[in-house]
């Protein structure tokens, strides 16, 4: 792939898949999560709502207690008011 619009996440966003953003190899690569969600945002022009569910669907996939995905989704929720 050449840019990240040519990555299938929109169509699996659209489709209702429960997608994530993430990085590989960041001390590498000096790319962050951030800067990843800000280059798809651009690439695909998502909305707050895109956003907030790619957030919490991140929240959700996490490898973490219950107790502290429960608290995420507070945090995302909150943040999205």
């Amino acid at each position: 792939m050449n840019s990240y619009s040519e990555h299938p996440f929109k169509r699996y966003l659209d489709e209702g898949i429960p997608v994530t953003i993430n990085t590989d190899n960041r001390l590498m690569s000096q790319i962050d999560v951030t800067h990843e969600l800000e280059e798809m945002i651009s690439a695909f022009s998502l909305s707050q709502d895109q956003v907030k569910e790619l957030l919490l669907n991140s929240a959700n996939a996490a490898f973490a207690p219950e107790a502290i995905k429960a608290a995420l989704r507070t945090e995302i929720e909150q943040a999205f008011i």
